[in-house]
């Protein structure tokens, strides 16, 4: 009797468990939200000059992307000006600042896109809000698509590239 009375205990301590799994699974799945469709309407309002605010979700969106990439290096807030001094320091110069002090780190990375450091960042999340071709959306992932306008809209120039 003892014994049965385990066997139940541990079957209804394994199907407890499981049960709660389930629970836990079906609620996380459950709390997982797209925004695409919110965004992308968003866009389309500015777009189309009926949300004309200052803040929408559509811009907080692309404020947001823009940090995101910035924050994994896959875009630049550069000063163009600091480029500029750096033409003008000679050859030995330029050598000891990006080899030793690592002044120039944007050029150490290939970047998607670059801003300017003096740029308002409400203008740039406008500029691209405009930009966003929404019909890409059918075929392409939103934050492709918002890749692509922003490697287009503010391209990386190389240091070779504005010396010429």
């Amino acid at each position: 009797m003892h014994l049965k009375l385990q066997q139940l205990v541990l079957t209804f301590t394994k199907c407890s468990s499981l049960l709660f799994v389930c629970i836990v699974s079906a609620v996380s799945f459950s709390a997982t939200a797209d925004y695409k469709s919110d965004i992308v309407e968003s866009c389309q309002q500015y777009q189309a000059g009926v949300d004309k605010e200052q803040v929408n979700a559509c811009k907080l969106y692309i404020d947001g992307f823009i940090d995101a990439a910035v924050l994994t290096n896959n875009a630049a807030i550069v000063d163009q000006n600091s480029s500029k001094e750096s033409k003008t320091k000679s050859a030995f110069l330029q050598r000891v600042y990006q080899t030793r002090l690592n002044s120039n780190r944007q050029d150490s990375f290939d970047y998607q896109f670059c801003l300017q450091v003096d740029e308002d960042r409400k203008h740039i999340a406008s500029k691209i809000a405009k930009a966003l071709d929404i019909s890409d959306l059918a075929s392409k992932p939103l934050k492709r698509v918002l890749s692509e306008t922003l490697t287009s809209v503010f391209p990386c120039k190389k240091l070779s590239d504005s010396a010429m």
